[in-house]
């Protein structure tokens, strides 16, 4: 937006493309981490998603923070995943044959359609059985992890500023406090190596906004 003032339409779109998801979706695992509940999908066109839904005695909370802070620090100039609000009934969803989910005790076991049905039982619905999630497009590239609020990534010939000295993070603190992103952590960065014009690099990106606003 500093560079290029956008306008209003660009300024509430976001990251996104304008294709919303599209259900059906099926459900390829249990998310692992994290404080909100959910599980990673697919719509029908195939498209990868990370979903998550709100606390139950707080309906529209997280998932609508995790938007509107996606769509702030987009427009900032932050690269942000494209997260959308999505409304559903159980009807919409499928569980992949090879779907797993954590164990507590660790390891993993084999995804069963009743812990889909445990997590709906844990979440705020509306009187037509629907209930709210939030979609996080999963962004392009090949997924090296998160990115650390100092030091440099040793991984990364690109990377030789000290991330405590880098203007772009140093300012990420002005603008986390202003809509009171409480969660900014390493956990919450991600780091993905793509291609442009025949260059591989690694792009940074910043994730869930569930806890911003309040």
């Amino acid at each position: 937006h500093g560079l290029k003032r956008m306008t209003r339409e660009q300024l509430q779109r976001g990251p996104t493309s304008g294709e919303a998801p599209k259900p059906p979706f099926t459900i390829t695992s249990g998310k692992s981490d994290g404080i909100s509940e959910g599980f990673q999908m697919e719509d029908s066109r195939g498209r990868r998603y990370f979903a998550k839904v709100d606390p139950f005695d707080h309906p529209d909370l997280a998932t609508a923070a995790d938007v509107i802070g996606s769509n702030f620090l987009y427009a900032i100039g932050y690269n942000t995943p494209s997260n959308e609000i999505v409304y559903l009934k159980s009807s919409d969803l499928r569980l992949s044959d090879t779907a797993r989910i954590k164990r507590a005790r660790g390891g993993s076991r084999k995804m069963a359609w009743t812990d889909v049905e445990e997590l709906i039982d844990r979440v705020p619905r509306y009187p037509d059985g629907s209930f709210r999630i939030v979609a996080s497009l999963a962004v392009e590239g090949q997924y090296v992890g998160p990115f650390k609020y100092e030091g440099t990534r040793p991984d990364d010939p690109n990377d030789i500023t000290p991330h405590e000295k880098r203007r772009d993070l140093r300012g990420l603190y002005v603008f986390n406090a202003w809509i009171d992103n409480t969660d900014t952590r390493a956990g919450n960065s991600l780091d993905a190596v793509v291609e442009e014009n025949g260059i591989r690099f690694i792009r940074h990106y910043l994730i869930d906004f569930g806890c911003a606003l309040g």
